[in-house]
């Protein structure tokens, strides 16, 4: 993910977050009927989307740039996403 410049590894790590914040915005906002609220859900059940956040954050140990924010991020990403 973004190969060996850690400037690239931030960008890809940053817009993985981005994406996970706006489904599970929508996930929160549609209500249960709509259809990102069932993909998470499904996502979660299967414990596919906790492991692959949890995976995320270990990749976090050799970024420089950002890291902080991204690991606050995803631990705000992960919280929301155990709220279903």
């Amino acid at each position: 993910m973004g190969g060996a410049d850690p400037h690239r590894r931030y960008l890809s790590l940053k817009s993985i977050v981005e994406l996970l914040e706006e489904w599970i915005s929508a996930a929160f906002n549609g209500g249960n009927q709509n259809r990102a609220y069932q993909e998470l859900s499904n996502a979660v059940v299967s414990n596919s989307l906790l492991s692959e956040i949890d995976a995320l954050k270990s990749r976090l140990d050799d970024l420089s740039e950002g890291r902080d924010d991204i690991k606050a991020r995803l631990i705000r990403v992960k919280e929301s996403i155990q709220r279903l």
